[in-house]
């Protein structure tokens, strides 16, 4: 159950959170719209960091050693503060990652929802059945995610933003197709009307996936191959038909 959970739960969030930002830019200025990110993401992240994740490390279980107050505050903790990043992101990886997100794809999303950016978006949906161009994220995505993964795998729990080019990217990407959907209601009824299919393709890939993870490395391992040309299908279009 973990496993199947944690192949969409995260990119449903950026997914989320795209649309969020589209909705956001609707009534706020570029700048409105930075502050408030900002604010939203950078001050629990701050903290975290700063007070809660030193806590974490120290008093974690894994020694059975006394731990002391006054070892805390006056060497443990000016010590972290000085190698704040030793420890990682933990859980506020997420946080953290939204942020650049955020930001990154400011320029683009500043020139979608510019008239222009809207007639192309128009021109899209109108040239093509609008149910069929859902599936062509699925694609994109195995094109990010492929070359990426040969060069910086995938490792469940090393979110360090500088050596996870391959997850962020995946994950910027569904960021900005959350934003591209939010932009036109026929999206939102494509959905709502291809929902089955979505839902019933999801639940075959799902457990496929899960099988050649497990049970064949040859094509679940990192390779400029067929075969994990093949699992990388599965793997993202499994992810999207989720978050669909």
């Amino acid at each position: 159950y973990i496993y199947f959970t944690r192949q969409w739960h995260m990119a449903l969030l950026f997914f989320i959170s795209g649309a969020a930002a589209c909705m956001a830019l609707n009534f706020r200025s570029p700048g409105q719209y930075v502050k408030e990110r900002l604010r939203r993401l950078s001050i629990p992240f701050v903290f975290f960091m700063l007070f809660l994740q030193p806590l974490w490390a120290y008093y974690w279980p894994t020694t059975p050693v006394q731990k002391s107050i006054a070892v805390y505050f006056f060497k443990f903790w000016p010590w972290i503060i000085t190698h704040i990043f030793v420890y990682g992101w933990n859980h506020m990886w997420f946080v953290l990652y939204l942020m650049v997100c955020s930001l990154v794809s400011l320029p683009l999303f500043l020139y979608i929802i510019k008239p222009a950016g809207r007639l192309l978006v128009k021109k899209c949906t109108d040239l093509t059945q609008i149910q069929w161009l859902l599936f062509l994220p699925g694609i994109l995505l195995t094109i990010i995610w492929l070359p990426l993964s040969v060069k910086w795998p995938y490792e469940f729990g090393g979110r360090t933003l500088i050596t996870d080019w391959t997850y962020f990217s995946f994950n910027l990407i569904v960021f900005i197709l959350g934003f591209i959907t939010c932009m036109d209601e026929r999206f939102w009824e494509a959905i709502q009307k291809r929902f089955p299919v979505f839902l019933l393709l999801g639940a075959v890939l799902a457990p496929t996936e899960i099988f050649i993870c497990f049970k064949l490395p040859a094509f679940s391992t990192p390779a400029y191959t067929l075969n994990y040309f093949i699992y990388c299908s599965i793997f993202c279009y499994n992810i999207w038909f989720w978050v669909l």
